[in-house]
């Protein structure tokens, strides 16, 4: 009987091992981030650029 209740817990652990090695939720999270990096640098730039543009614009 202890070694059938061995095994189980052996199993239920490895099941658990398995679900952390496939982690499709980390990747997809990783990639949202960098995607949300990637628009918000861009969005500086932009901004940075347009200001200097009316800058420019102003100073003539």
């Amino acid at each position: 009987m202890d070694l059938d209740v061995a095994l189980q817990r052996a199993s239920e652990d490895e099941a658990e091992n398995q679900c952390d090695e496939v982690y499709p939720g980390r990747v997809l999270k990783l990639v949202l981030h960098y995607f949300i990096l990637i628009f918000i640098s861009s969005l500086i730039s932009s901004v940075s650029y347009s200001s200097y543009v009316s800058y420019s614009y102003f100073k003539i």
